[in-house]
């Protein structure tokens, strides 16, 4: 009984070690979730976001009519 609970503690282990394995090598799903994750934990932004921000008027995108 015992042995059996290792292989399959074991092949579960390899299972996953190699999904994400094959994640990480070939760029498959999960890839770009993790990816913009990372990018968003460690503040790497890229510089075409940060452009649209800074070139967008605001001004011009909001119209307030009356105060309610």
């Amino acid at each position: 009984m015992k042995k059996l609970q290792y292989l399959l503690i074991l092949s579960v282990f390899f299972v996953i070690f190699f999904y994400g394995f094959s994640v990480g090598m070939y760029k498959i799903f999960p890839y770009e979730l993790l990816d913009s994750s990372n990018d968003f934990l460690f503040e790497q932004k890229t510089v075409g976001d940060n452009q649209f921000v800074n070139q967008t008027d605001v001004n011009s995108l909001i119209k307030i009519h009356t105060k309610s």
